[in-house]
């Protein structure tokens, strides 16, 4: 049985789970990976960010702080067919990059 799909009226502060959930849900190209290291709202993720592709959600199978990201790359690593995105920026100075940079290097 479906579970109905009930947000608030009115956007929580801190939003909730499930108005993250929805929020993506109205963005989220068809054929997009998710990576979830969030175990605790995984039943708000699956009602509103369902995958239908074989190979379309990865998660942890317990807590597991710092893993979705990296996980992530490594997804978009593996499959280039439908991984990010990736655009070159132009180098703005012939200074060379600093680590302590907020935006990091160019791609």
């Amino acid at each position: 049985m479906e579970r109905p799909r009930v947000l608030p009226e009115a956007p929580n502060s801190p939003l909730t789970p499930p108005e993250v959930y929805a929020a993506l849900s109205s963005v989220r190209p068809a054929d997009a990976v998710i990576v979830n290291e969030s175990t605790s709202t995984m039943a708000q993720q699956i009602e509103w960010l369902p995958t239908t592709r074989t190979g379309s959600f990865f998660a942890t199978a317990s807590g597991g702080i710092g893993w979705g990201t990296p996980a992530a790359v490594g997804v978009a690593l593996a499959d280039r067919q439908r991984g990010v995105a990736r655009t070159r920026r132009p180098r703005t100075s012939s200074a060379p990059y600093s680590s302590a940079s907020p935006a990091g290097p160019a791609c």
